[in-house]
């Protein structure tokens, strides 16, 4: 009977060792505020990053442009210089560039309509169509 006895005084104290439920709970979801705030803050320096490679893609973009238009303008003047030098009448030289600019804008206009069709999400409408005619039957 001592033994029992000596077995039931050695059981609590070892219980009391490991931690209870609520101590883990507490453990737990202090591991998980410190994991929202460190993402958190990770989220915020990508957002800083993110936003200026955004400026300056823009901005690289805007400077390509312009020196893309300053080219086209310069091609083309030197495309009327050739074709006065060759002869012909500088009126019909700066016709022929408006025509082939009126072209190129019919072409951009032709994709630009094109593209814009896509932004309505297409596929995604029809598959909703389609799944609403389904629901309906």
């Amino acid at each position: 009977m001592i033994k029992e006895t000596s077995s039931a005084a050695e059981q609590p104290t070892e219980t009391a060792d490991e931690p209870s439920v609520g101590d883990s709970v507490q453990a737990l979801w202090q591991q998980l505020a410190a994991l929202a705030v460190e993402q958190l803050q990770l989220f915020t320096l990508e957002g800083e990053r993110v936003a200026l490679s955004l400026v300056a893609v823009l901005m690289l973009g805007v400077l390509s442009g312009l020196l893309l238009l300053t080219l086209w303008f310069c091609g083309q003047a030197l495309l009327v210089l050739l074709m006065l030098q060759a002869g012909i009448n500088a009126t019909y030289a700066i016709l022929s560039l408006i025509l082939i600019n009126l072209g190129g804008l019919g072409l951009v206009r032709w994709r630009f309509r094109y593209y814009s069709r896509l932004l309505r999400f297409p596929a995604t409408l029809q598959s909703l169509q389609a799944n609403r005619n389904k629901v309906a039957e």
